[in-house]
């Protein structure tokens, strides 16, 4: 009789494993389907692959056209080398008026990467970014700079 009562005991426990390896395959498979849902409700662009700023310098992106995006994320990746006494400072524009700074970049000997707080741009149906190198005597090369505009509900 103990003998049947221990075997149950393991098929249970073994069930009760089961149905947590299911719970937790479905909590996975729902974060999967709410990225999948995210991914698809955004847009993104990317600026400035491989481009110097000369010392002191700046440059603006294209146009970013926003149809009915209310967030978007900066993102951006620079080379910066040991004499590197400053960094990079990125600024919003909205129709050539300058909105306010965004990310600012701390030199460092290497690359460096850094994202941008989420930035409300629910009211710009445009937007352009200035990227200015705040090293009066050095050269940076941007890497790379993305842009993602979202939708936060």
């Amino acid at each position: 009789m103990s003998d049947i009562n221990s075997e149950t005991m393991q098929v249970i426990s073994s069930l009760d494993c089961i149905k947590a390896g299911i719970v937790s395959l479905n909590k996975k498979l729902k974060v999967l389907k709410e990225e999948a849902e995210w991914r698809k409700a955004r847009y993104e662009t990317s600026f400035a692959q491989e481009q110097v700023i000369l010392a002191n310098d700046s440059i603006t992106t294209a146009v970013v056209n926003n149809p009915n995006y209310n967030r978007a994320r900066v993102f951006v990746a620079a080379v910066f080398g040991a004499q590197h006494s400053a960094g990079l400072e990125i600024s919003m524009i909205f129709q050539n008026s300058m909105i306010g700074s965004i990310v600012t970049m701390k030199a460092s000997n290497g690359s460096a990467g850094m994202m941008s707080e989420p930035i409300d741009v629910k009211e710009l149906s445009s937007f352009q970014l200035q990227i200015f190198n705040r090293d009066t005597t050095n050269n940076t090369t941007v890497r790379r700079v993305r842009i993602i505009l979202y939708n936060d509900y």
